[in-house]
């Protein structure tokens, strides 16, 4: 599978976003006082770690990358995307943990 330049951008992105997306998750349920033995705190730092590592290059084109990034997104449509998604991601906890006390 061969991907252009622009489709290679977009996919790392997305990938980015999620690993973003799971770092808050994580940083939520410490917040929640989850124990880090818990399966659904295990799930999320691998599902972390995994995203992390795709999308982390090599140092110096990681500064570089930052500052590009930095110049084309807004930190307003950021603050929207994490609100839903800190939202999303209260959601699923509380689903998990219902579901997790029904015998």
């Amino acid at each position: 599978m061969h991907l252009t330049p622009h489709q290679a951008a977009k996919l790392h992105r997305q990938v980015g976003d999620h690993a973003r997306y799971y770092l808050r998750l994580r940083q939520r349920l410490d917040q929640l006082s989850v124990p880090p033995t818990d399966p659904l705190y295990q799930y999320v730092l691998r599902a972390h770690a995994a995203t992390h590592a795709i999308t982390n290059p090599a140092p110096e084109q990681s500064r570089q990358r930052l500052m590009e990034e930095k110049s084309t997104r807004t930190s307003f449509g950021r603050r929207e995307r994490s609100d839903a998604q800190s939202r999303r991601a209260g959601k699923a906890i509380q689903y998990l943990r219902a579901t997790a006390s029904t015998p």
